[in-house]
C-alpha cells in the first residue's frame, strides 16, 4: 500500500503515509459496519486508497478554485491571478484565520465553515445542521466572502492593525 501511495503522491506534496492511514481508517470503518465486499481483500483496500486520493485531489482543486475565482476591489468583483490570491491566503496565519472565522455571521455560516474546514462533506454538514445541502454550499460561499472581507480589512496578511 505504501508503495502505491508513494506513486500516487509523487510530485504532489502529499504524504503517502497519511494517504495509507486514511485509507486504512476507512477500511476499518467498513469492517465495523459489516457491509459491502470483503474489506480485507487487496483490491478493495487499493480501491479505497485510490478513491481517497481522488477525493483529496478534488478537494484541493475545489478549494483553490473557490479561493481564486474573484476578489472584491472597491466594492467591485474583479478577477485576480490565481497565484496572487492563493499567496494571500497562504500568508494568513492559522491564528488570524481562526480569529476571522469567529467573526462569521450568522452562526450557521460559521458552523458550516468550521465543519467544512475539519473535512466534513456537504451532506454531513447538512445532516448535522439540519439544512439542505444547497444551503450548505451557499453558507460556505458566504463564509468565504466574509473571510476575504475581514482579512482584507486587517491588512494584506490578515493583521488586524493593517501592518504587513
Amino acid at each position: 500500500m505504501l508503495r502505491s501511495a508513494q506513486n500516487l503522491c509523487r510530485n504532489t506534496g502529499r504524504d503517502p503515509e497519511d494517504l495509507v492511514h486514511e485509507a486504512l481508517e476507512r477500511v476499518i470503518r467498513q469492517l465495523e459496519r459489516g457491509s459491502g465486499p470483503d474489506p480485507l481483500a487487496l483490491p478493495f483496500v487499493s480501491a479505497v486508497m485510490m478513491n481517497r486520493y481522488i477525493d483529496l485531489c478534488r478537494r484541493t482543486k475545489t478549494e483553490e478554485s473557490t479561493l481564486v475565482r474573484s476578489t472584491t476591489v472597491d466594492g467591485e468583483e474583479a478577477s485576480m491571478p490565481d497565484h496572487v490570491e492563493l499567496e494571500r491566503w497562504r500568508e494568513v496565519s492559522d491564528e488570524r484565520l481562526l480569529e476571522a472565522m469567529d467573526l462569521l455571521r450568522p452562526k450557521r455560516v460559521r458552523d458550516a465553515y468550521q465543519m467544512h474546514a475539519q473535512g466534513y462533506r456537504y451532506k454531513q454538514i447538512a445532516e448535522r445542521l439540519g439544512i439542505p445541502e444547497g444551503t450548505v454550499g451557499s453558507d460556505l460561499s458566504e463564509a468565504r466572502k466574509q473571510l476575504r472581507k475581514i482579512l482584507r480589512t486587517w491588512g494584506g496578511h490578515g493583521n488586524r492593525d493593517g501592518r504587513d
